[in-house]
């Protein structure tokens, strides 16, 4: 597993997303993640492309929202990654927001922790075994691939009871602006509990940060501050947030605030706080990069360069 990623940073079209992954391939950055959205092409779809043209980079998708996308469906598209690109895909599932769920695509976003229960039994079975048979509140399926698709299937998880449920179902678990101090002290007890309860080893843990390379506050907040605003407004989130003793402003946050979710300054002091979450049970540091302007293959080199060679 690798100990630091990055988000794909150019995703405007498909072949631009191909693209990049291969660039980064040749900076030698050793894993990407990517996320899925309403108005970008489908990674499930590119990634395919992708992985046919390199060798050895891994791909997270981080995440693929499952109330529109039916798990036996995912299976499917799961086994062409696989046959394509072997077990460098990383398969990250979650329940989305209601905003989307409902609001966007008029889905009922009901339970959404059972739901993903549910989900993760019968992807797992499909890309384990390649067959189920399972009858549930939300899903009945009697479904038979043509061949196991065994991809690590990641999940994101916010508050205790979804890391619970990443602990007993899911190979790693996939976080986004959780402070370092919350997901000590909050998320990885609760996993570890999960784990306990299937008797299994605790799944890896991802954390996922915006990045900004400046040691400059204002430049900071002109790159993340409406990305935050959005985030940090959004019901699982503000309730993280919240948890961690972040009162979340309604307009600019105070730069100790954002010390807390945003990795920022040198690459030198950027490096540092990877060092720190790794030191805090943190096993991999994905960083999506930001800037106030579009962020380019030189700044990713910049800011890839400095952890590679502290990274053992």
């Amino acid at each position: 597993m690798p100990r630091v990623s990055l988000s794909l940073w150019n995703k405007s079209d498909a072949r631009s997303a191909v693209d990049t992954i291969i660039e980064a391939e040749s900076m030698g950055i050793g894993a990407l993640w990517t996320d899925v959205g309403r108005s970008t092409p489908d990674p499930v779809t590119f990634l395919a492309a992708a992985l046919w043209a390199t060798k050895s980079i891994q791909v997270g998708i981080g995440i693929v929202p499952t109330f529109p996308r039916h798990p036996a469906v995912l299976a499917n598209q799961a086994q062409s990654l696989y046959q394509i690109g072997g077990d460098r895909t990383r398969l990250g599932v979650g329940p989305s927001h209601a905003h989307i769920i409902h609001d966007a695509y008029g889905l009922p976003f009901d339970r959404p922790l059972e739901h993903l229960r549910e989900y993760l039994t019968v992807l797992r079975a499909l890309l384990t075994t390649g067959t189920c048979q399972f009858s549930g509140d939300h899903y009945t399926v009697d479904v038979t691939l043509s061949e196991p698709a065994p991809l690590p299937i990641y999940m994101s998880a916010l508050r205790p009871k979804a890391m619970r449920l990443a602990g007993e179902l899911a190979d790693g678990v996939l976080t986004w602006l959780s402070p370092i101090d919350y997901l000590h002290d909050v998320s990885i007890p609760a996993l570890d509990s999960g784990a306990a309860v299937s008797n299994r080893q605790r799944p890896q843990v991802v954390g996922a940060w915006p990045c900004v390379v400046s040691e400059d506050p204002d430049v900071v907040w002109d790159a993340v501050g409406p990305m935050m605003s959005v985030y940090a407004n959004l019901p699982f989130y503000k309730g993280v947030l919240e948890a961690a003793g972040i009162t979340v402003p309604t307009g600019r946050w105070s730069i100790e605030a954002l010390d807390r979710v945003v990795f920022w300054g040198s690459p030198e002091r950027i490096d540092a706080r990877i060092q720190d979450a790794h030191q805090a049970g943190i096993d991999e540091v994905s960083l999506h990069v930001y800037a106030p302007h579009t962020v380019t293959a030189a700044e990713i080199h910049q800011l890839a360069t400095v952890w590679q060679s502290s990274t053992p």
